[in-house]
């Protein structure tokens, strides 16, 4: 299932921060990467990696994730894909249960620092 992208900034950079929200599994064509947590949850990093680029700054220095999980069933796994992703020095973290669109099982924020 397709949806539009909203209407927002990918990023917003402060002057010593780059701010990232609404971060969600979806491919180039804004449809859903997956049916399955992990699938998108990848896909959402993924997705934040490239937008970190995008505004000139490294994935080194993310400094927050918060993470918005639509079933905190899906938290261990949650937790190991963010070891993985940050296998050392990983930043602050937030992780809570949220009421997201459908068909959404995670979304993102995350600030990152001038390094």
């Amino acid at each position: 299932m397709a949806f539009s992208k909203p209407k927002c900034a990918d990023f917003v950079a402060l002057r010593d921060a780059v701010l990232l929200s609404g971060i969600v599994g979806v491919t180039d064509e804004w449809e859903c990467s997956g049916e399955d947590f992990d699938t998108q949850a990848r896909q959402a990093f993924a997705n934040a990696q490239r937008v970190v680029k995008e505004a000139g700054r490294n994935w080194g220095d993310v400094a927050f994730v918060r993470a918005f999980l639509a079933d905190i069933s899906h938290y261990k796994d949650y937790s190991a894909l963010f070891d993985e992703i940050f296998p050392s020095d990983p930043p602050a973290r937030t992780t809570v249960q949220a009421g997201l669109v459908g068909p959404f099982l995670v979304e993102l924020e995350i600030t990152v620092t001038n390094g």
